[in-house]
């Protein structure tokens, strides 16, 4: 696949560029990423400067709320914050590529892009699956280096990462843009309930972490009126699955073993 395309609606100059860092947030388990990026891009009101449009996303059209078509693509934000003299650099999308070999290049691309505006730093966000639901979670803290890891692992709410995998472009991005640019990077998973819902919980912890180690000063309000709602309709399941009575085919079948 070599149909990358990139469409620049800003352009920006790399020499200008103060300690830039990369939050990525592609679409995954509860849009844990995605939501954190969102939030993100809306409270810094970030300027949409890339849309890249790349094959080997779903083949499927999007219908906005005005009933216009759109095509799947990701996009890249940028935020120039002067007092704190950092740049910032957002990725999300409509989806990630579906396919194994898509991803790669994808994430490679990606990768290039972050390289080519000096970035020191690539973020991933996402979730980490748990089997219960959680209601102070946790965020499991990978990296390409101790060094980058002890960064994230001063925050109360943070542990190490020491197994499993992460699964997407979410994982891939900061490897290869550390293995073939070397970018610094690291993975922030957070706890995220068993049912696979929109999770504003785990997105609010990892904003936090990052308020924390980045001083992005990001209002987390609305975040908690998404909490709020997931904690209603958490309660109703709930109260419903407490209160259902066997259907007495299950009481029949209960003696087979």
């Amino acid at each position: 696949m070599n149909d990358f395309q990139i469409k620049q609606f800003l352009k920006i100059d790399p020499d200008a560029l103060k300690n830039p860092i990369a939050i990525v947030g592609m679409p995954g388990i509860g849009n844990v990423g995605k939501n954190v990026v969102l939030t993100c891009i809306e409270n810094l009101k970030a300027d949409k400067i890339l849309e890249i449009f790349f094959p080997d996303f779903p083949a499927q059209v999007l219908v906005d709320d005005n009933s216009l078509l759109e095509i799947p693509s990701a996009t890249i934000y940028y935020h120039k914050s002067e007092e704190k003299e950092r740049h910032l650099f957002f990725l999300t999308g409509d989806y990630q590529p579906s396919t194994t070999k898509g991803i790669y290049e994808f994430s490679e691309r990606v990768a290039q892009i972050f390289y080519n505006f000096r970035v020191k730093l690539v973020i991933a966000a996402g979730a980490f699956m748990t089997n219960t639901q959680v209601l102070t979670p946790k965020i499991h803290v990978s990296a390409t280096s101790p060094e980058t890891l002890r960064v994230f692992l001063s925050y109360k709410d943070a542990v190490i990462m020491d197994y499993g995998t992460i699964s997407g472009a979410n994982g891939l991005i900061p490897v290869i843009a550390y293995k073939k640019f070397g970018i610094e990077g690291a993975c922030l998973l957070a706890d995220t309930n068993p049912l696979g819902m929109i999770d504003p919980l785990a997105s609010k912890t990892i904003l936090e972490l990052l308020n924390y180690v980045f001083n992005l000063d990001i209002d987390l309000k609305g975040l908690l009126a998404q909490i709020k709602n997931m904690e209603e309709l958490l309660e109703e399941i709930k109260t419903q699955f407490t209160q259902r009575k066997p259907s007495e085919d299950l009481k029949r079948q209960s003696y087979i073993s």
